[in-house]
Protein backbone atom coordinates (compact mmCIF):
# COMPACT_ATOMS: atom_id res chain seq x y z
CA UNK A 1 0.00 0.00 0.00
CA UNK A 2 2.89 2.26 0.72
CA UNK A 3 4.13 1.69 -2.82
CA UNK A 4 0.79 2.58 -4.25
CA UNK A 5 0.71 5.83 -2.23
CA UNK A 6 4.20 6.73 -3.37
CA UNK A 7 3.20 5.98 -6.93
CA UNK A 8 0.16 8.27 -6.67
CA UNK A 9 2.19 11.07 -5.07
CA UNK A 10 4.83 10.86 -7.80
CA UNK A 11 2.16 10.85 -10.48
CA UNK A 12 0.45 13.89 -8.92
CA UNK A 13 3.74 15.78 -8.78
CA UNK A 14 4.56 14.96 -12.42
CA UNK A 15 1.13 16.00 -13.63
CA UNK A 16 1.27 19.23 -11.57
CA UNK A 17 4.65 20.15 -13.07
CA UNK A 18 3.40 19.25 -16.56
CA UNK A 19 0.25 21.34 -16.14
CA UNK A 20 2.29 24.29 -14.87
CA UNK A 21 4.67 24.08 -17.85
CA UNK A 22 1.77 23.95 -20.32
CA UNK A 23 -0.07 26.80 -18.63
CA UNK A 24 2.91 29.17 -18.41
CA UNK A 25 4.90 27.95 -21.39
CA UNK A 26 8.08 27.37 -19.36
CA UNK A 27 10.27 24.42 -18.54
CA UNK A 28 13.04 24.75 -15.98
CA UNK A 29 12.45 28.54 -16.03
CA UNK A 30 13.01 28.86 -19.80
CA UNK A 31 10.39 29.39 -22.50
CA UNK A 32 9.53 26.16 -24.23
CA UNK A 33 8.72 25.75 -27.90
CA UNK A 34 5.71 23.72 -28.81
CA UNK A 35 6.69 20.97 -31.24
CA UNK A 36 3.44 21.59 -33.17
CA UNK A 37 4.37 25.24 -33.59
CA UNK A 38 7.73 24.25 -35.02
CA UNK A 39 6.04 21.99 -37.53
CA UNK A 40 3.58 24.74 -38.52
CA UNK A 41 6.32 27.36 -38.55
CA UNK A 42 8.38 25.30 -40.95
CA UNK A 43 5.36 24.77 -43.17
CA UNK A 44 4.69 28.52 -43.29
CA UNK A 45 8.28 29.37 -44.11
CA UNK A 46 8.78 29.82 -47.86
CA UNK A 47 12.19 29.34 -49.45
CA UNK A 48 13.88 32.52 -50.62
CA UNK A 49 13.72 31.60 -54.30
CA UNK A 50 9.99 30.91 -54.04
CA UNK A 51 9.39 34.17 -52.18
CA UNK A 52 11.33 36.06 -54.88
CA UNK A 53 9.16 34.40 -57.52
CA UNK A 54 5.98 35.30 -55.62
CA UNK A 55 7.13 38.91 -55.26
CA UNK A 56 7.99 39.22 -58.96
CA UNK A 57 4.59 37.76 -59.86
CA UNK A 58 2.88 40.32 -57.63
CA UNK A 59 4.87 43.12 -59.29
CA UNK A 60 4.01 41.88 -62.77
CA UNK A 61 0.37 41.46 -61.81
CA UNK A 62 0.21 45.04 -60.53
CA UNK A 63 1.87 46.36 -63.70
CA UNK A 64 -0.54 44.36 -65.85
CA UNK A 65 -3.59 45.69 -64.01
CA UNK A 66 -2.31 49.27 -64.41
CA UNK A 67 -1.68 48.66 -68.12
CA UNK A 68 -5.16 47.18 -68.62
CA UNK A 69 -6.75 50.12 -66.80
CA UNK A 70 -4.85 52.61 -68.97
CA UNK A 71 -5.82 50.73 -72.12
CA UNK A 72 -9.49 50.65 -71.11
CA UNK A 73 -9.40 54.38 -70.31
CA UNK A 74 -7.79 55.17 -73.68
CA UNK A 75 -10.43 53.11 -75.47
CA UNK A 76 -13.22 54.88 -73.58
CA UNK A 77 -11.69 58.28 -74.38
CA UNK A 78 -11.53 57.44 -78.09
CA UNK A 79 -15.20 56.36 -78.02
CA UNK A 80 -16.15 59.59 -76.28
CA UNK A 81 -14.15 61.66 -78.76
CA UNK A 82 -15.68 59.89 -81.77
CA UNK A 83 -19.26 60.36 -80.56
CA UNK A 84 -18.58 63.98 -79.60
CA UNK A 85 -17.17 64.65 -83.06
CA UNK A 86 -20.28 63.02 -84.59
CA UNK A 87 -22.44 65.60 -82.79
CA UNK A 88 -20.09 68.50 -83.53
CA UNK A 89 -18.94 68.96 -79.94
CA UNK A 90 -15.46 70.54 -79.90
CA UNK A 91 -12.64 68.77 -78.06
CA UNK A 92 -12.08 71.63 -75.61
CA UNK A 93 -15.57 71.01 -74.22
CA UNK A 94 -14.56 67.48 -73.20
CA UNK A 95 -11.43 68.32 -71.20
CA UNK A 96 -13.04 68.98 -67.82
CA UNK A 97 -15.98 66.63 -68.21
CA UNK A 98 -16.24 63.37 -66.31
CA UNK A 99 -18.57 61.04 -68.13
CA UNK A 100 -19.68 58.00 -66.08
CA UNK A 101 -18.89 54.54 -67.49
CA UNK A 102 -22.48 53.39 -67.88
CA UNK A 103 -23.69 56.54 -69.71
CA UNK A 104 -25.17 56.22 -73.20
CA UNK A 105 -22.86 58.50 -75.18
CA UNK A 106 -25.35 59.29 -77.96
CA UNK A 107 -27.96 60.51 -75.50
CA UNK A 108 -25.36 62.37 -73.44
CA UNK A 109 -23.97 64.30 -76.42
CA UNK A 110 -27.42 64.99 -77.93
CA UNK A 111 -28.42 66.59 -74.65
CA UNK A 112 -25.10 68.43 -74.41
CA UNK A 113 -25.46 69.83 -77.93
CA UNK A 114 -29.01 70.96 -77.18
CA UNK A 115 -27.89 72.64 -73.95
CA UNK A 116 -25.09 74.40 -75.80
CA UNK A 117 -27.49 75.59 -78.52
CA UNK A 118 -29.97 76.79 -75.92
CA UNK A 119 -27.16 78.73 -74.22
CA UNK A 120 -26.32 80.53 -77.47
CA UNK A 121 -23.21 78.58 -78.46
CA UNK A 122 -22.61 78.84 -82.21
CA UNK A 123 -21.12 75.73 -83.73
CA UNK A 124 -18.40 76.57 -86.26
CA UNK A 125 -18.59 75.01 -89.68
CA UNK A 126 -15.58 72.94 -90.59
CA UNK A 127 -13.99 74.28 -93.78
CA UNK A 128 -14.16 71.95 -96.77
CA UNK A 129 -11.04 70.18 -97.87
CA UNK A 130 -9.89 70.41 -101.48
CA UNK A 131 -11.14 66.88 -102.15
CA UNK A 132 -14.57 67.65 -100.73
CA UNK A 133 -14.80 70.86 -102.74
CA UNK A 134 -13.75 69.10 -105.95
CA UNK A 135 -16.23 66.28 -105.35
CA UNK A 136 -19.03 68.77 -104.72
CA UNK A 137 -18.22 70.71 -107.92
CA UNK A 138 -18.06 67.49 -109.97
CA UNK A 139 -21.42 66.39 -108.58
CA UNK A 140 -23.00 69.75 -109.41
CA UNK A 141 -21.47 69.67 -112.89
CA UNK A 142 -22.82 66.13 -113.48
CA UNK A 143 -26.31 67.23 -112.39
CA UNK A 144 -26.14 70.23 -114.74
CA UNK A 145 -25.10 68.00 -117.69
CA UNK A 146 -27.90 65.56 -116.88
CA UNK A 147 -30.48 68.35 -116.79
CA UNK A 148 -29.22 69.84 -120.07
CA UNK A 149 -29.22 66.41 -121.72
CA UNK A 150 -32.85 65.86 -120.67
CA UNK A 151 -33.76 69.24 -122.08
CA UNK A 152 -32.06 68.47 -125.43
CA UNK A 153 -33.76 65.07 -125.67
CA UNK A 154 -37.15 66.64 -124.97
CA UNK A 155 -36.57 69.33 -127.63
CA UNK A 156 -35.55 66.71 -130.19
CA UNK A 157 -38.59 64.59 -129.35
CA UNK A 158 -40.86 67.62 -129.86
CA UNK A 159 -39.14 68.45 -133.16
CA UNK A 160 -39.41 64.89 -134.47
CA UNK A 161 -43.04 64.62 -133.34
CA UNK A 162 -43.85 67.89 -135.06
CA UNK A 163 -42.15 66.64 -138.23
CA UNK A 164 -44.23 63.49 -138.19
CA UNK A 165 -41.66 60.97 -137.04
CA UNK A 166 -42.77 58.39 -134.54
CA UNK A 167 -40.56 57.46 -131.70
Amino acid sequence: MQNYGDFRAGQAQTSAVSNYEKKHGRKDGKPIEDPEENKDGKKDEVPEWAQALIDSNKTLSEKLSVYEAEKAQAQRNSQISAVAKKYGIPDFMLKDRTIPENTDLDTYFKDMKQDMSNSGFKFAQVPETAEQKQEKEASEFAKMIEADTKSIVEQQNKYFMAAGFKA
